[in-house]
């Protein structure tokens, strides 16, 4: 939240003077790396406030996938753990694990609802086919980001909650 307000300050009022809902939209974009390249800083300020915003937000990403990626393991060790202790059988803790087809749709069920509610919910504000869409959310979610579809208007509120989200359900599975 504080970095987003530096940026959303950053870029609302002292270095591109955008309007709020681009700042903010602009500040989510760089730091999901989504960097669509529809609004971008043109002043000499805006550009080098950027290098460090972009910087900045890499580091966070970065640290916060390490811790993320710690709870995940310890997770998974506590269960195994528990399960060892109440089932010394290896046998049984192997197969209560979700594995093949199952396994497969437990981790992918959740980018698919992502997908499928951020094609409709943006695809139907903005006018789009299902194609452009879903073209959109998957090369958002992704963070390839090419920038020749993006969110306009209204839209973009809604795309400053679920760029973050989409991202990191997608990076999860």
């Amino acid at each position: 939240a504080c970095y987003m307000l530096v940026g959303v300050i950053g870029f609302h009022f002292c270095v591109e003077k955008w309007n709020l809902r681009d700042a903010l939209y602009f500040s989510i974009c760089t730091f999901t790396t989504v960097g669509y390249g529809d609004i971008y800083p043109k002043s000499d300020a805006g550009k080098l406030f950027n290098c460090f915003f972009a910087v900045m937000g890499i580091v966070i990403i970065g640290i916060s996938l390490g811790y993320i990626g710690q709870h995940f393991v310890q997770v998974q060790l506590n269960a195994l753990t528990k399960e060892e202790d109440e089932d010394s059988d290896v046998e049984s803790v192997e197969k209560k694990k979700p594995s093949g087809l199952v396994g497969f749709f437990h981790a992918i069920f959740p980018t698919l609802i992502t997908v499928v509610l951020g094609s409709v919910i943006i695809g139907s504000i903005e006018g789009w086919s299902w194609i452009d869409s879903l073209y959109w959310c998957i090369i958002t979610t992704s963070t390839v980001g090419y920038g020749d579809i993006s969110p306009t208007g209204p839209a973009r509120w809604v795309a400053i909650f679920f760029i973050p989200i989409g991202v990191a359900v997608v990076s999860a599975a």
